[in-house]
């Protein structure tokens, strides 16, 4: 379920035929709610893509039966903080379309959502990065290695050496 698809709901589209001053907080609330409950993995996507881009390294943790169809995922410590960010965002956002007090200018409410998103997330990331001590052009040059070691896994179909790698990083950076 998309964030636009969920948008054309009768639930969305009777709260917004209502003047933004006779809309209920517990309405509001419960769409706004819902919405983030149905779309948690958009903030997963989100948060894994910036800390990604980021050089960051994303850790998940499997509890119980990891073979079983559908695991128990358990999100802790730096990933925890980006997805529940990116799911404060997100709630924070519709939240604030539905009570009338922010007019999105994108096309769709999902593409709006989402960039708010990526801010708060790119945000957090950099607070979390900045909590370490490396110099701030160290930390551009691991986000540069691993674009370049994303483009020639696609590139060669399988994961590059470290003298690939370094080799594609002279030519191209």
């Amino acid at each position: 379920t998309s964030i636009d698809s969920m948008w054309e709901s009768t639930a969305v589209k009777k709260l917004l035929a209502k003047p933004a001053n006779k809309r209920s907080l517990e309405d509001i609330q419960r769409v706004a709610g819902a919405i983030t409950e149905a779309n948690k993995k958009l903030a997963f996507s989100v948060a894994n893509k910036r800390a990604s881009m980021m050089g960051f390294g994303v850790v998940v943790n499997r509890i119980g039966n990891v073979n079983a169809k559908d695991p128990i995922y358990q999100e802790t410590g730096a990933r925890f903080e980006l997805i529940q960010s990116g799911l404060g965002a997100m709630y924070e956002t519709l939240h604030k379309v539905l009570d009338g007090s922010e007019n999105p200018n994108s096309s769709s409410i999902g593409a709006h959502v989402t960039s708010r998103m990526k801010q708060k997330i790119t945000s957090d990331l950099y607070g979390i990065l900045n909590s370490i001590p490396a110099p701030h052009d160290i930390r551009h040059a691991i986000g540069d290695m691993k674009r370049h070691e994303t483009i020639l896994t696609q590139t060669l179909g399988r994961a590059p050496s470290a003298r690939e790698l370094g080799e594609h990083l002279m030519k191209n950076s």
